[in-house]
């Protein structure tokens, strides 16, 4: 009769060990799943971010296409004029008088 009082004492620790456990288990794997829904809500915010900041500076390298345009069509105009003014010098080198 005592050797099953103590077998069942034994198993009862026994029990009461397994089910500490496993509600420390569960809790550990709810505060990693609390972890993961955080750190997912955080990639979300770095992916929403980084988009932002990708779109300001296509934005930016937008304007600066833009600005370059605008500068390599005054150079065309500076070259139109310099090729007149060329012309023009070439005509009146042809129609100087000799002294």
């Amino acid at each position: 009769m005592e050797t099953i009082g103590i077998f069942i004492q034994g198993t009862t620790a026994a029990g009461v060990l397994v089910v500490a456990i496993l509600t420390f288990l569960g809790r550990s794997t709810n505060v990693l799943r609390e972890d993961i829904g955080i750190l997912r809500e955080d990639i979300k915010g770095l992916r929403t971010e980084m988009n932002v900041k990708f779109s300001e500076v296509r934005t930016e390298i937008h304007d600066i296409n833009t600005r370059l345009d605008r500068v390599n069509t005054r150079m065309d105009g500076v070259n139109t004029r310099l090729g007149r003014v060329e012309g023009h010098l070439r005509i009146s080198d042809d129609h100087q008088v000799d002294r």
